[in-house]
């Protein structure tokens, strides 16, 4: 986040937190009574870690935060057809900027964006498959061009993923699919969100920049349907293990202030209308990342219901796909070190297997530093 954390206002002066030139360090302007600027910000600290939370003492000492992130992808062994954890929380990766996880339906290959240097950036990614039976790891990025946010087919053969490509909307964005058996890969130019196959590989859900969930038939290069909410944004969509129905994220417009999951009814290639779309219990802001068990009866997703982004489950009637019971917690997220949401929501997925959970999770370290009275 780029934006200055204001922390103190002190002896004339706002001190506060910000990123500028690659680096995030505590800063200090001169400021009137009334808040408005005197002066030119002054640059306290020079440190290459995350410096932030500044405070500066009544004799002068200023103390601050040097914080380290590692952005890794986790494992937590899960029976997903039945909601139980079966053990700890474990990294799969070791950084230092590997997120947008996505896993087969039976666990054994992580596709998932990884920093090529440590130069961490969006320009900076590529598409990393793991034989996590193995830890065989290959690149599958073509080279050419930063790719990120990978979606791979439930049977392992297809990738979908987000490129920056010359000529593509906004001029810079599309979506590659890649087949892995022969690395045949094809390109579409204008999607700049790609969101899952379908399980007969033959369909791929997508955005534009409309906010508008499209269904692209890969063979024919055609859309088949489209999927709109009458007034608000679209994210987040994937297919029903049986493809006849599709989880979908729904952000209010305008605002983005509340987020909700749906379930929406396709038949033949046709959406439900709106008024038929099936919606998942919402007693919190934001309900996220909808993913399905391998049996379709149950529906997880992150949800902050409880005070903190956590994983979360919806048990489903098995052919109507209706809401049973209330939602139940499946792993708590509760430690500020270790988050989901350290990694920020733009790179937060989550991929759920027969056996297991996977998560973009940034780990924060460091300690508490002090510099001596500022003038």
């Amino acid at each position: 986040n780029r934006t200055p954390r204001l922390s103190q206002w002190q002896r004339g002066y706002l001190i506060f937190s910000a990123t500028h030139g690659g680096g995030t360090n505590i800063w200090r302007i001169p400021a009137s009574n009334e808040a408005t600027a005197t002066g030119k910000a002054e640059r306290l600290t020079l440190g290459t870690a995350i410096e932030t939370s500044p405070f500066l003492s009544t004799s002068g000492d200023l103390f601050f935060e040097s914080l380290e992130q590692l952005d890794n992808i986790w494992s937590l062994p899960l029976d997903a057809d039945r909601g139980v954890v079966r053990g700890e929380l474990t990294p799969l990766t070791q950084g230092p900027f590997d997120v947008t996880p996505s896993i087969s339906e039976d666990g054994r290959l992580l596709a998932f964006a990884a920093a090529r240097e440590k130069n961490v950036s969006s320009e900076n990614m590529q598409i990393r498959l793991r034989d996590i039976g193995t830890n065989q790891e290959t690149v599958v990025s073509d080279g050419a061009t930063p790719e990120h946010s990978p979606h791979i087919s439930s049977d392992g053969s297809l990738i979908a993923a987000l490129e920056r490509v010359p000529g593509g909307r906004n001029g810079t964005k599309g979506t590659r699919i890649l087949r892995l058996e022969d690395g045949l890969a094809r390109l579409i130019p204008e999607a700049v969100n790609s969101w899952g196959f379908s399980h007969d590989n033959r369909r791929l859900l997508y955005t534009l920049d409309d906010h508008v969930i499209r269904c692209l038939d890969i063979r024919a290069q055609t859309d088949v349907f489209q999927l709109v909410h009458p007034n608000d944004l679209l994210y987040q969509a994937s297919f029903a293990p049986d493809d006849r129905f599709i989880a979908v994220e729904n952000v209010t417009a305008p605002g983005n202030r509340d987020s909700l999951i749906f379930i929406v009814p396709v038949k033949d290639n046709v959406p439900a209308r709106f008024e038929d779309w099936i919606a998942i219990e919402h007693t919190s802001l934001w309900d996220d990342k909808p993913r399905w068990a391998p049996n379709g009866k149950l529906l997880y997703f992150l949800s902050d219901r409880d005070g903190r982004f956590c994983l979360w489950a919806q048990h489903l009637d098995p052919d109507s796909k209706r809401p049973l019971g209330k939602p139940f917690a499946v792993w708590h997220f509760h430690s500020s070190r270790a988050d989901v949401r350290n990694v920020g929501l733009g790179m937060l997925e989550i991929g759920i297997a027969r056996d297991k959970a996977v998560f973009g999770i940034g780990e924060v370290r460091g300690n508490i530093w002090s510099i001596g009275r500022r003038p």
